[in-house]
């Protein structure tokens, strides 16, 4: 029961993100980093893709920012407003970052 009422607060915070998710062109590269994200961390929803994302989003301030930086222009704009990213990381000036290869080359020196 109260893994649902955690799926409905997501679901219902998260929206927007889902809906940009399913509308960005670069919706394979934030698959292949969620997937790779999985391998460093277990959540409860391992089994639903859209659940696990959301979970990874709520949970993880350092993965806003690659899944912004997937999204990229005004919508990134938008949904960092309603869920904030780390300030202090800036991802622009990276030309090309591969789909789930960021964890293994930033998040370990960044702790």
């Amino acid at each position: 029961m109260i893994l649902l009422l955690k799926k409905i607060f997501l679901y219902s915070i998260m929206w927007p993100h889902i809906i940009a998710f399913y509308l960005s062109k670069r919706r394979e590269l934030i698959r292949e980093d969620v997937v790779r994200r999985r391998e460093y961390r277990s959540y409860h929803y391992e089994n639903d893709f859209v659940a696990y994302l959301c979970e990874v989003l709520w949970r993880d301030k350092e993965y806003r920012n690659v899944f912004y930086f997937r999204i990229g222009g005004f919508v990134a704009f938008i949904l960092n407003l309603i869920l904030p990213s780390l300030d202090d990381l800036d991802l622009e000036n990276c030309p090309q970052i591969g789909g789930g290869h960021l964890f293994n080359t930033w998040s370990w020196n960044y702790y």
